[in-house]
């Protein structure tokens, strides 16, 4: 049974396994393995090692290593076509979005050059006169923007947050220039891609059943009311594997076989990226419902579908599936289901519908765009106002 497809006790013993094997301990000891916190933002000079111990291994086993048309084809693939376009090379269709990534990288000579968001990090030197090397320097920036500015979270939520309101817009209505906003934008993805827990968290909340799955992560308030994702250090899914192509080469020196050395880094890939999906599909939760996370009104909770999560985080809506299923995530101190962050839309328009119960359906429709982008006729509402009544469901 695949990693991912595991259910968590056997993917617990997975990764006891791995770590008891004699080549994982013998890397460990020489220092060229090691088990880290997750991170959204990896040094330029470590990114080039941690793609291709990721990438290299998969491409190996899909047959990939002796051909390089697959590279131009899927680097060129807009992320809707990638699956279809993956299917030529005999990609399966859950791997075809990491690839596409990996050969868009392999096709931009200066991607390489650094990690993700080392290029902002650059420009915010330059920029801000701040270097940002972390979740930590980017929460003290993010709230010497928000006090120097007198942002406030509406504002915040409209202006760093969404990426919908163009750059020059967001700062003639922050009164902020043009580098500092760029700045706040990508210091607030910073922050909500890393983790700030530094220690275990107690859930707080009564209403968890008691036969409920363990609460993987919370979300809290950080500087400026931002949320941001946190999770227990000592929770596996808050830590990962580390291997630079140092160790790649020690691997496969100290192991008894290309195959043994093969399988290992399989296994550790595996494990990690059932790891990094549920933690991405987080942070995507995090960014996405974030005025909902900031006012605590179930109103600003966003339609949300699965396969719209699964899309924006490059995964397949199966693997997404699989990992929300059964899942718990603790709230500003309250215990709910991961799956609850994912209204649909139906339920939504329902809600502010109950919300508003004497405004029109045309009032509604206006709402439903200024909330949410919803661009919904009269009729659409009126339709989902209908079902209301016909189940006995109408708020007046």
């Amino acid at each position: 049974m695949a990693v991912l497809d595991q259910p968590e006790e056997a993917f617990r013993r997975t990764v006891a396994d791995l770590e008891a094997a004699p080549l994982f301990e013998r890397l460990r000891s020489e220092g060229l393995i090691r088990k880290g916190p997750l991170r959204g933002w990896i040094p330029a000079h470590l990114y080039r090692d941690y793609l291709d111990s990721e990438m290299l291994p998969l491409i190996r086993d899909l047959g990939l290593s002796e051909r390089s048309d697959w590279i131009d084809g899927l680097a060129s693939a807009p992320p809707s076509e990638a699956e279809r376009r993956a299917a030529r090379y005999g990609i399966p269709a859950e791997a075809a979005q990491r690839l596409a990534r990996y050969a868009r990288r392999l096709s931009s000579p200066d991607d390489l050059a650094h990690g993700p968001g080392e290029g902002a990090e650059s420009r915010k030197e330059a920029s801000a006169g701040v270097s940002l090397q972390g979740a930590e320097d980017a929460q003290a920036f993010l709230t010497e923007f928000a006090q120097r500015y007198a942002v406030g979270l509406e504002q915040f939520r409209r202006c760093v947050l969404s990426d919908d309101m163009p750059l020059v817009e967001a700062c003639r209505a922050l009164g902020a220039p043009e580098e500092a906003v760029q700045a706040a934008r990508e210091a607030a993805l910073c922050v909500l891609l890393l983790d700030l827990a530094s220690g275990p968290r107690t859930p707080t909340a009564t209403d968890v059943p008691s036969q409920a799955p363990e609460i993987v992560a919370a979300i809290v308030r950080g500087p400026a009311g931002l949320p941001t994702l946190a999770m227990d250090p000592a929770n596996e899914y808050a830590q990962t594997y580390y291997m630079d192509r140092r160790a790649v080469d020690a691997l496969y020196r100290l192991a008894d076989s290309t195959a043994e050395a093969d399988g290992f880094l399989r296994q550790m890939r595996d494990l990690n990226r059932r790891k990094t999906v549920l933690y991405r599909i987080l942070a995507a939760l995090v960014r996405s419902q974030s005025r909902y996370l900031m006012s605590g009104d179930d109103a600003d909770l966003a339609p949300l579908s699965q396969a719209e999560l699964a899309r924006g985080i490059g995964e397949h809506p199966s693997t997404v599936c699989r990992m929300l299923r059964d899942r718990w995530i603790e709230v500003h101190g309250q215990a709910r289901p991961i799956a609850s962050l994912l209204p649909s839309r139906g339920s939504v328009i329902a809600g502010l519908i109950a919300r508003m119960p004497e405004s029109p359906d045309r009032a509604i429709a206006e709402e439903l765009r200024a909330r949410f982008g919803l661009n919904l006729s009269r009729r659409t509402v009126a339709y989902h106002r209908g079902k209301l009544d016909k189940r006995g469901e109408s708020p007046t």
